[in-house]
């Protein structure tokens, strides 16, 4: 494991270059409305150029050899795929929510939609944990802790820019409902 002090400089030109990219990115997200294939596949392949620019940086910043950052790939591959996944579930149930509110719903459903959204933070905390434990085995500290706040300042950024682009709501706040 390698331990790289990151100088302040290659951290504001990180942040610079993410707030540069993807403004441009979710721009390329906008397309006619009557080609929502081709929309959808522009989606795809933003998010795909989006996750190798996050790839390089990540790679550059904790010092990694490609070996390393082949391996680290490797093990957050499965969480990435649960944490889409909960993602998913949890869109669905916030609009179920959002038409609970707007029309009532029937008798317990409140507290059914509740008792969803806790087992969904659930999972999170869960997939956190085991994630983290993975990471434990390929990276030092110091680098997970860069290896998170990335991650997350670049998952701010994507949805901050969905948001603003027409996207269903802002950023959820860390850790609760909007």
């Amino acid at each position: 494991m390698m331990r790289n002090r990151i100088h302040p400089a290659r951290w504001l030109a990180l942040a610079l270059g993410l707030v540069i990219a993807l403004p441009a990115a979710a721009a390329a997200q906008q397309g006619p409305p009557e080609g929502r294939g081709q929309n959808r596949m522009s989606r795809e392949e933003m998010e795909a150029r989006i996750r190798e620019t996050m790839a390089r940086r990540i790679q550059e910043d904790l010092g990694l050899a490609d070996e390393e950052m082949q391996a680290l790939q490797e093990a957050m591959r499965p969480f990435e795929e649960q944490r889409r996944r909960l993602a998913r579930r949890e869109g669905a149930t916030r609009l179920r929510v959002q038409a609970f509110l707007a029309d009532g719903g029937r008798e317990g459903e409140a507290e059914e939609l509740i008792s969803t959204l806790v087992d969904i933070r659930r999972q999170e905390l869960e997939l956190f944990v085991e994630e983290e434990e993975a990471l434990a085995e390929l990276l030092d500290p110091d680098q997970r802790l860069r290896f998170l706040m990335v991650r997350d300042q670049l998952n701010q950024r994507i949805q901050r820019a969905r948001w603003q682009n027409g996207g269903a709501r802002p950023p959820r706040p860390p850790g609760g409902m909007d």
